[in-house]
């Protein structure tokens, strides 16, 4: 992916993806047999799954070096394909790129954001940045989140 059109286009796919399989990919490891959840699996997946060997299920996992023998049900070559194939990339992708002091970015995004969704959630008359939080805001709007997702939150909301 190597441009926000192509990023925009895999969000709805990957949406979708999470939606179908969010039961196996939010689930612990031990949860998987504790509670059952191979039992959820299609029969043709835990038929397949259930007679490799430990080095081609750890294979399996790698992109390059997947190798099998065995005859693999269509959607679960899909669902490997997916998995590997549609990730996004954690690079950032702009538009218009540019030199840019991050800090005075941040701090402007954030204000704009705060200042759109109403001044009400301020605490104090004037905004107050320290250290990237917004300090007007009250604290149950700033606890446990730090100034890269707060960027990243207002980024996406714009």
């Amino acid at each position: 992916m190597d441009n926000v059109h192509n990023v925009k286009d895999a969000i709805p796919k990957i949406l979708t993806f999470l939606d179908n399989y969010k039961w196996i990919i939010d689930s612990y490891i031990s949860d998987f047999f504790l509670k059952s959840l191979h039992q959820r699996l299609p029969p043709s997946w835990w038929k397949v799954l259930s007679s490799l060997q430990p080095e081609e299920l750890a294979s399996l996992l790698y992109r390059d070096t997947w190798k099998s023998s065995k005859m693999w049900p269509l959607s679960l070559l899909a669902f490997r394909k997916v998995v590997t194939g549609l990730p996004l990339q954690r690079d950032t992708l702009l538009e218009n790129y540019c030199e840019m002091d991050w800090e005075k970015e941040f701090e402007a995004s954030l204000l704009k954001a705060v200042y759109q969704n109403g001044a009400s959630y301020f605490t104090g008359a004037v905004p107050n940045i320290k250290n990237g939080q917004l300090r007007g805001l009250e604290h149950c709007y700033r606890r446990h989140v730090k100034p890269k997702k707060q960027h990243e939150i207002i980024k996406l909301a714009e």
